[in-house]
């Protein structure tokens, strides 16, 4: 891809060069297909040049080398990096790095610190790495950060803080890191299932910085500036089919691989490169809606620490700025507040002319849900990359109801049953109606757990479900443990099993428990109850099967209507089952009603308040006066 543009070129001799030993002759505007060839050795020898000066020689070289650089209005390295710190890990190494703590700690953190003391441990959450030699941790991240972003993002920002490093006494060793690095990016072969800011940093941000700041020959970083950005291309376009590496571990390196972006195209922009192409610009553009439903409505990000998010609307800006700018992207980074209201929502977008409200990424195994973008929603966000599933729900205004890991215990006459697998999708739908995940992993040698996430997008309800599914008889436990956000707290009812959770804001939103029965006293097997931050939803029994459903509002107009749920009778074949077969829920709030129904057993024909259901789960509205059922979401049995 012909990213020189001649105008900023001194001769067609040099161009011609440039272009030939970095790119060979090819089509202008077509990606390169299959393997890229084979790294020359220019950029190799032009840093062994400048490294065989002393070091506060070629470290102020390079200093100057990152003065020259022209950022967009608001926009440095620093906030960069500042804007990649969304969890502790992060900030800890961009502080090893050589960013402020003080600013780090203030992101990350989970509230505002209102003493010395508050100061004193957000500090202390971010250091955790101080008391390592920065020569070991520079050197462990450079042979990690194919694997791993965090140590990508930290060796990313130490380069760009080589200058304020070696003025420092005891780093000499720097010269020989730079020279490692070097050694790295020629010998990266890329795993294009990682997360794609290890790529990002290695092939592409590194051999530019390096190119700019060791001062080479036009034609030697015309070279290697075009290689990287040829890279780059490729990683965005490739976001449009599949957005997995983009969006790996809960989206929660997404910003830190945007501000790659950036600090890629200032250092491109520096060099006279030509501005991106329409298939870049379409993809940063599908980047920047998956930006905004990932979203908080105060511009923070789902999923991560802090709800304290430094300066990013020049950032947000910038990236806009590279694209087609679209009114519809616009609206919805408007709408999710990453940027200020502007004439474009004054225009009235609607649902319909904004990005979809959900996205589901498989592959990064990882889903967002959101009722509405125009009345910053209630969202739901969910990551189960890892063992343990990590959540977070808002209610309508954005305040936090939960976040943390959502776990869930399983014990066999009193004894645990460890998970024996990650949390494997068995079921995705999605319509305007419902949003609807489920999941499954292995306890012990004789259960599952399949687990439920259920989202009502008009009605703004949440049902968060485990189904325990075992082939051996005992007295089994099972315990849902739904993690509280940092500044919420649960207020249990005194004769009913439901309560309320209580937000920081004062938004009530309402919890039933609807195994259990509604009245405490006939609840004997089961408990909604509170452990600190956890909401912790419980049953136990004899038999086979276990099934706990909580289901919590994250509207708050529900907590001051009348309630009530009921267990439903199931039937098959003129006789009741059991509930360790089937069972089924009625809930009404105020003057709505729903009915939601789960097989535990092999599904067969059912009955249950007149439904008749070969299904293995449905859910719907229940029209009381008509006795109409209006099915909103119906799973069907795997064959």
């Amino acid at each position: 891809m012909d990213w020189i543009d001649p105008r900023h070129v001194a001769t067609a001799a040099q161009l011609e060069l440039a272009e030939t030993e970095a790119l060979g002759k090819r089509p202008k505007g077509k990606p390169r297909k299959g393997k890229l060839p084979e790294k020359n050795k220019i950029m190799t020898k032009q840093v062994t040049a400048a490294l065989s000066q002393p070091l506060e020689v070629w470290t102020s070289a390079y200093d100057h080398g990152l003065s020259r650089l022209k950022w967009p209005h608001g926009v440095t390295p620093e906030n960069t990096f500042l804007w990649s710190a969304l969890m502790q890990e992060q900030a800890e190494v961009l502080v090893r790095a050589g960013l402020s703590a003080k600013k780090l700690a203030s992101i990350v953190a989970e509230k505002a610190a209102r003493s010395k003391e508050d100061r004193v441990e957000q500090l202390s959450a971010v250091i955790g790495l101080m008391d390592q030699p920065l020569e070991s941790v520079a050197f462990s991240w450079l042979q990690t950060a194919d694997a791993f972003p965090k140590s990508a993002l930290g060796i990313a920002a130490l380069a760009w803080h080589l200058p304020e490093h070696a003025r420092r006494p005891g780093n000499e060793w720097l010269t020989q890191w730079v020279q490692s690095v070097v050694e790295r990016i020629v010998a990266y072969t890329p795993d294009l299932d990682e997360s794609v800011i290890c790529h990002l940093v290695l092939q592409c941000e590194l051999p530019l910085l390096i190119a700019v700041a060791t001062a080479g020959s036009q034609r030697s970083v015309l070279s290697t500036a075009s290689e990287a950005m040829d890279h780059l291309a490729e990683y965005l376009e490739r976001c449009e089919e599949n957005p997995a590496p983009w969006l790996a571990h809960g989206a929660t390196y997404l910003r830190a691989a945007l501000a790659s972006v950036i600090r890629c195209r200032a250092l491109a922009n520096t060099l006279g490169l030509r501005k991106w192409y329409p298939p870049q610009q379409r993809a940063l553009s599908q980047l920047l809606k998956h930006a905004a439903r990932w979203a908080r409505p105060d511009g923070t990000q789902l999923l991560a620490a802090g709800h304290n998010a430094p300066r990013t609307q020049a950032l947000w800006e910038a990236l806009v700025k590279q694209t087609r700018n679209p009114k519809a992207l616009q609206a919805a980074m408007q709408y999710a507040g990453l940027l200020p209201a502007g004439d474009v929502l004054e225009q009235g977008y609607s649902n319909s002319k904004v990005p979809k409200l959900t996205h589901y990424c498989a592959d990064a195994a990882c889903v967002v849900m959101q009722s509405d973008w125009r009345k910053k929603g209630s969202r739901f966000a969910l990551d189960f990359s890892d063992s343990e599933i990590c959540i977070e729900a808002l209610t309508k205004k954005g305040t936090p109801v939960l976040a943390g890991e959502w776990t869930v215990q399983v014990e066999l006459e009193q004894q645990a049953q460890l998970q024996l697998d990650e949390w494997g999708e068995v079921c995705w739908f999605s319509d305007e109606d419902v949003d609807y995940l489920e999941l499954e992993a292995k306890f012990g040698q004789h259960a599952r757990v399949q687990r439920q996430a259920l989202f009502f997008r008009q009605d703004r309800m949440l049902l968060l479900a485990d189904a325990l599914l075992s082939d051996s008889s005992g007295q089994w436990s099972l315990s849902s443990r739904i993690p509280l956000a940092g500044d919420a707290s649960f207020e249990p009812a005194q004769k009913t099993t439901e309560g309320v959770i209580v937000t920081a804001a004062g938004t009530r939103c309402l919890t039933l428990p609807l195994h259990l029965p509604e009245w405490r006293r006939q609840a004997p097997n089961g408990s909604l109850d509170v452990d600190e931050e956890t909401l912790i939803s419980h049953l136990r029994g004899s038999g086979e099967r276990l099934y706990t459903a909580t289901l919590i509002s994250l509207r708050g107009g529900h907590a001051k209507k009348p309630v009530t749920w009921r267990h439903l009778t199931v039937g098959e074949e003129l006789r009741i089952v059991g509930a360790d077969e089937a069972l089924a829920f009625r809930i009404q709030i105020g003057k709505k009603q729903w009915v939601i129904y789960r097989s535990l057993a092999r599904p067969v024909r059912r009955t249950a308040l007149g439904m008749h259901t070969l299904s293995e789960f449905l859910a719907g509205r229940f029209d009381a006066d008509a006795g109409d059922f209006e099915p909103l979401l119906v799973v069907e049995a795997n064959s």
